[in-house]
């Protein structure tokens, strides 16, 4: 091999004698990227936040249908937006949380009491929201202090959040503390002994209504970390007009989020997989060097930090490229494609992994595409290494799905498992493959190569031909047109002649 392996330009045909270490490091670049989690991982995700937009959707289609006005059904659609919002926040964050309406109509009715909104762990509510986007802040603050007349207790006593416009919060705060403080006073000044006990009970009800509401007042639904995005009053009655550009938006937002995010994970993850493979067979590599006096030991320790830093970096890149591949695809599939994605078998996953060995076989040949053009390989090299690359990626991606399969099986209870199982997958089937192609089947693949180009240069043969058997028709069929035409014309004369004689003859017979 030219150069020093991961680090040289130029990856020159390995000699069949070669240490089982430097067999192996052709697979350890590909070998992290092609592990199934990271791509299966970031459909899942995407999946998730789709059908969250699709159960939106249902419930927001609802209330746009009734014959209201505008700014009453953005009321209700705000419900709408707060929750969704605040469950692709969730996702995103791979928290369990999640916000429910009534139009849900699982964990509370459409007609609840208290809540019109609840937040939820596991199906255990944790938070209890009620809803009021009224026309100004006085009204919104109202809305909220109402007293059960039965009770004479603050009506929404059991919720937790008083969902309110952004552009109102702090406003509505302000007159519900100055109402606790109208009301508090006039049940002060009620005499002990004024015969209206029930006006005093009913004010310092109303106070402890309003002094909740100020306390409780938010412009958003926020828990364990989790939130959703602010809405006012005037986009609110936008949404109730149909108009749900600011929605589309931050939907849009979340899945790219998620998808970065996600390329981010498996290029982190892929890149620690490489460093600590590569840092070990290159390390038993280079010290054996060292101990046979080929190299010193700072000679070694540069090469082992350098290479399995390429390495690391090579996977980062290709892993970030397949699961954004993968994430992207997702996000474009429609809702039914999405789930069977998501929630793909095994058999499924084999043939959807065929992406990732094209995405990293696409890199790989970017970079022979430099090669090529500066002169360093020649283009039937190009060729074979693109097929050989292919067939060691392919393995692969086999073996990295089969042994992420094969490791819950085995009965570990070990958190990584699938990570590690689908790496050595990758690794030994990439190396064997490699191995079968040095030891026995390299003629036959010289062979394949060979008959491709040739049938290739034949495809282009015939159609050269195919090109010229055609030009040919186009004129033979002009010829017999032109032909048809000279024998109509020639008839025409002929009759024309014999009418001519005829008439001839007649005229004759007449003298």
């Amino acid at each position: 091999m030219k150069g020093s392996g991961l680090g040289s330009e130029r990856e020159s045909a390995m000699p069949r004698d070669a240490s089982i270490e430097e067999k192996y490091e052709r697979a350890i670049r590909n070998a992290a990227p092609l592990n199934p989690v990271f791509p299966h991982q970031a459909k899942e995700q995407m999946a998730a936040l789709i059908e969250e937009i699709g159960r939106s959707n249902a419930n927001i289609e609802q209330f746009l249908s009734h014959q209201t006005t505008a700014a009453h059904r953005g009321g209700f659609v705000a419900e709408e937006y707060h929750a969704t919002t605040f469950n692709m926040d969730s996702i995103l964050k791979g928290k369990a949380l999640r916000a429910e309406t009534g139009m849900d109509n699982h964990l509370i009715g459409n007609n609840d009491r208290v809540s019109d909104i609840v937040i939820a762990r596991d199906g255990q509510i944790e938070v209890r929201v009620q809803s009021k986007y009224m026309g100004d802040a006085a009204t919104t603050a109202n809305k909220h202090a109402a007293l059960d007349t039965a009770t004479l207790k603050p009506k929404y006593e059991g919720a937790d959040v008083a969902l309110s416009p952004a552009d109102q919060v702090e406003a509505v705060a302000k007159h519900a503390r100055e109402q606790a403080a109208k009301h508090e006073g006039k049940a002060a000044a009620a005499s002990p002994a004024d015969a209206d006990q029930l006006v005093t009970r009913g004010h310092r009800a109303k106070a402890e209504a309003y002094r909740q509401t100020a306390d409780k007042t938010s412009g958003r639904l926020e828990h364990d970390g989790v939130s959703s995005k602010d809405l006012t009053k005037a986009e609110a009655n936008a949404l109730g007009d149909n108009d749900t550009s600011k929605l589309d938006a931050i939907r849009s937002a979340y899945k790219t989020d998620s998808t970065i995010q996600q390329m981010g994970r498996a290029a982190a993850g892929a890149a620690a997989m490489a460093a600590v493979v590569a840092g070990t067979v290159n390390t038993v590599r280079y010290l054996d060097q060292v101990r046979k006096g080929k190299l010193s030991p700072q000679e070694a320790t540069i090469k082992i930090v350098a290479e399995t830093g390429a390495a690391a970096a090579d996977s980062a890149i290709k892993a970030g490229l397949v699961t954004g591949t993968h994430s992207i695809i997702t996000r474009l599939s429609s809702q039914t494609v999405v789930t069977t994605l998501a929630r793909q078998s095994l058999g499924t996953m084999l043939r959807s992994n065929a992406i990732s060995a094209g995405v990293v076989c696409a890199v790989d040949a970017a970079k022979d595409l430099v090669l090529l053009a500066k002169g360093d390989i020649t283009a039937a090299e190009f060729e074979e290494r693109q097929g050989k690359g292919l067939l060691t990626t392919s393995a692969g991606v086999m073996g990295s799905t089969l042994g992420m399969a094969a490791m819950p099986a085995l009965g570990t209870s070990v958190a990584l498992a699938p990570v590690v199982g689908a790496l050595a997958g990758a690794l030994v089937a990439g190396a064997a493959m490699s191995f079968a192609m040095e030891v026995g089947i390299e003629a036959p693949y010289r062979e394949l190569v060979s008959n491709t180009r040739d049938l290739r240069e034949s495809a282009l043969l015939l159609e050269e031909v195919s090109q010229g058997i055609f030009h040919g028709q186009v004129h033979f069929t002009a010829f017999l047109t032109v032909d048809a035409e000279l024998d109509t014309a020639i008839r025409s004369s002929l009759a024309d002649g014999a009418g001519k004689g005829a008439a001839m003859a007649a005229a004759i017979d007449r003298i």
